[in-house]
Parts: structure tokens; C-alpha cells; sequence
């Protein structure tokens, strides 16, 4: 018994430490059952402000068979499409069926992936929210580790492999966070491109992590330049309005100046008899009108030039806001990295704290018998591919709706019925098509 306790410690602590390999993410790749979040606005020229479009702005389902319905646009086919594809085509649909000219801006992220199922020799079978960037290790930990008999496992070995477990979850979201503050810098500092973190350099997943910053980098840049775009054409706009508003304010002064040269020249000839009065009453007339015209063009000038110095403050709050808003953002962020780092040294300590009262791994030596465990993933294929499965690693990462079958032999019968064994593909053979 003493034997088969030491190999189920073995097993959990050989499965552990391939955690970090890499591994291709599908956090930004849909699935059915997927629950995507979608804000859409459409930039208005007249006010220079995005105006929210309310009745496209909710929670969608994915359902199992890949597609979507979503107002206005309609039913989409989204399994396997990534999420800038998706806004891509979804933008382009809104502008078709709304006729809107002016340039529309839809959020897009997926905001509940499906669930992943753990199957077999486990402590907790079923249903869990998935992670992007989730292993089979990990998944295994969520799951309450590898089933083992009361007699052969201490409880203080089911909480090293949930220390274990939750560490690497906790690293995990180190290094979004990470990635999350080499962005903000980046667009703090104006920068176009990412100084990619000393911690965070040669990591496959640390790299996934850091595409997605710059999706989000991209974006957030398009939005604030296309603002700035409208505000300089506003102002390029106004600018010539008043141009020409001065020249015909100055055709107009000349008209003033002669109607009234001539008015004067009309009164004295009425004075020396040589006029009517009715033709110094009718210049008179039109010198009032061009008068009041001047005065109305004259309006108008101040009208825009005060127009003008709106949008030029808005190119200010524009600006200052965009600053503000990274400040914030950057400062929540190096918060919550402390927090995790805080959770991750906890997190040490109790695995090795529980490691230290759990059972130990000599007795392996005097164990002959294969009691490894299988790692058995059974996956949806996408584009109307059959449904796969194969043996994966402890690296290999998970999709959404993937169902993992832990096979162990001699766990309280959970090998019964299973070939511990299977001939089927490796993930290690393919992780391209696998993973």
C-alpha cells in the first residue's frame, strides 16, 4: 500500500512539471457554447463624440451548432473564427444593413468560454470553467487531482497537488498582467510596438499573452487616432469657412463705403435741387440692407471661429483623457500584480508545507509496475472536422468543450474498463494539429 501511495505522489509531481510547455492558446478563438459580449458605436461627425448603439450592445450565446444570432446582422457562423476576424465582418455587416457612413466600432471578447470536461480517475469529474491557456495538469488539479484510495493517500497530498494546481493558475495570470503592463507603458511612451518583459521572454504562452496586448494596443490606437482624424478635418472645415467668410466680409465693407459715398452725393444734390428726395429715400434703403448684411456676415465669423475653438478643445480633453485613462489603467494593474505575486508566495508555502506531512516518493524504487497515469482529450473538430482524440501530455492545452479522461490504473478500480494504455495519437506528435 505504502508502494502505491509513493507512485501516486510520483505521478501527480511527474505531471506537474512539464507545465510550462508550450503550447498554442485559443483564448481569442470562438467556440459553441461560448457567451460572447458585444459593444458596438458608430463615430458621429456632427457631434465628434461615438454614439452607443444600445440595441446591438449585450450577451450572446454560441450555440452547439457554431453560429450565432445577433440584431440586425442576423445568424452567423462563428466556430473557429478568431475575434478580429469576427468584428471585422461584423462591422462591415452593420454599415451594409444600417447605411451608416460614418466609421462604426465593435468590442468584440468572449466574455464566458464553454466549459471543459475532466472525466475518470479524479477526485471532482465534471464540468469547469475554462482558462485560456489551461494544461492537462492543471485541469487534472481543478478537478481535485489524480482519484487515489483513502488508504493510500493523506489528505496532506491532496493539498499539495491543489497548492500545486492553483500556483500554476496563479502564474498564468502573472503573466497577463504582465503583458497587460508592457502594453500600457508602451502606449504611455507613444510607442508603436511592445518592449517585450525580461520575465516574459522566451515563454510560448508569455508570447500568446502578448499578441493579444497588442491586438488590444492596435485597436485602442485606431479608435484615438480615427477621433483625433474627425476633430482636424472639423477644424480644417471651419478654418476655410472663415477664410471665405473674411474675403466676402471685405467685398462687403467695400459696397458699405460706396453706397454710403453715394448717399451723400445724393443728398446734395436734393439740397441744390437736382435730385428727388424719393432717390436719396431708396439709397438710403440699400445702405441699411448692406449694413445688415455686413453685421450678419460678420456673425457668422465669430459663430465659427468660436466653433473652432471648440474642437480644439476637444483635441485637448481628447488627448488628456487618453492619458488619464492609461494612468488609471496601469495603476490597476501593477496593483493586481501584487496581489497575485502575494498569492503566488502563499501559494508556495502551502505546497510545501503540505508536501513536507504528505507521503514520500522513495518507495518508487522498489515498484516494478507501470502505474502511470494516461491523459486521454477528446475534442470537436472545427470547419466540419470528425471529433478527435488522443493522448496528450501534461503541457497540452486545453480548448473549450474539450473532455479530458484521466486513466489510472488501480485507483479504486479507475482503470476498470480502460485501456490505461490506448493506441491512439500523441500530442506530442503533432502539437500544431493537437493543440
Amino acid at each position: 500500500m505504502n508502494v502505491l501511495r509513493a507512485t501516486a505522489i510520483a505521478v501527480v509531481l511527474t505531471l506537474s512539471a512539464a507545465a510550462h510547455a508550450a503550447a498554442e492558446t485559443s483564448a481569442d478563438v470562438v467556440s459553441p457554447l461560448d457567451k460572447l459580449a458585444l459593444d458596438v458605436a458608430a463615430w458621429s461627425t456632427q457631434t465628434r463624440a461615438l454614439t452607443p448603439l444600445p440595441f446591438m450592445t449585450g450577451e450572446f450565446s454560441v450555440e452547439a451548432n457554431g453560429s450565432v444570432s445577433f440584431p440586425v446582422i442576423g445568424r452567423l457562423q462563428v466556430e473557429g473564427q478568431s475575434l478580429s476576424d469576427l468584428s471585422a465582418e461584423m462591422t462591415a455587416a452593420l454599415q451594409d444593413r444600417l447605411g451608416i457612413v460614418d466609421e462604426i466600432f465593435v468590442s468584440l471578447k468572449i466574455a464566458e468560454h464553454a466549459p471543459f470536461f475532466v472525466v475518470g480517475a479524479v477526485e471532482a469529474p465534471g464540468a469547469f470553467e475554462y482558462r485560456p491557456g489551461m494544461t492537462a495538469i492543471q485541469a487534472v488539479a481543478v478537478a481535485g487531482g489524480v482519484r487515489r484510495s483513502q488508504s493510500i493517500f493523506s489528505r496532506a497530498d491532496r493539498d499539495a497537488a491543489r497548492a500545486l494546481g492553483d500556483h500554476r493558475l496563479l502564474e498564468l495570470e502573472r503573466m497577463k498582467t504582465i503583458a497587460a503592463i508592457a502594453r500600457l507603458e508602451a502606449e504611455r511612451a507613444g510607442k508603436s510596438e511592445i518592449d517585450v518583459p525580461g520575465e516574459l521572454a522566451g515563454d510560448p504562452m508569455a508570447a500568446a499573452y502578448l499578441d493579444v496586448e497588442r491586438e488590444v494596443m492596435r485597436a485602442r490606437q485606431d479608435e484615438h487616432a480615427a477621433a483625433l482624424k474627425s476633430i482636424e478635418e472639423l477644424k480644417s472645415l471651419v478654418s476655410a469657412r472663415i477664410e471665405t467668410m473674411g474675403k466676402e466680409s471685405e467685398m462687403r465693407q467695400k459696397v458699405v463705403e460706396a453706397t454710403r459715398e453715394e448717399l451723400e452725393t445724393m443728398r446734395g444734390l436734393v439740397d441744390r435741387g437736382l435730385a428727388q428726395t424719393s432717390r436719396a429715400n431708396s439709397t438710403e434703403r440699400q445702405l441699411a440692407d448692406s449694413e445688415a448684411r455686413l453685421l450678419e456676415l460678420e456673425t457668422a465669423v465669430l459663430t465659427a471661429q468660436q466653433q473652432l475653438n471648440e474642437a480644439e478643445r476637444d483635441e485637448v480633453e481628447l488627448k488628456g483623457d487618453r492619458r488619464v485613462t492609461i494612468v488609471s489603467e496601469l495603476q490597476d494593474e501593477r496593483t493586481e500584480l501584487g496581489r497575485i505575486e502575494v498569492k503566488l508566495r502563499t501559494a508556495e508555502s502551502l505546497f510545501s508545507e503540505a508536501a513536507r506531512f504528505g507521503s514520500t516518493v522513495a518507495e518508487l524504487s522498489s515498484e516494478e509496475k507501470d502505474r502511470s497515469v494516461s491523459l486521454v482529450v477528446s475534442r470537436k473538430g472545427r470547419d466540419g472536422d470528425a471529433e478527435r482524440t488522443f493522448v496528450a501530455s501534461s503541457a497540452t492545452v486545453l480548448r473549450p468543450g474539450d473532455v479530458l479522461e484521466v486513466r489510472a490504473p488501480d485507483v479504486d478500480g479507475a482503470g476498470a474498463g480502460f485501456d490505461t494504455s490506448p493506441s491512439l495519437p500523441r500530442a506530442e506528435a503533432d502539437t500544431t494539429a493537437l493543440n
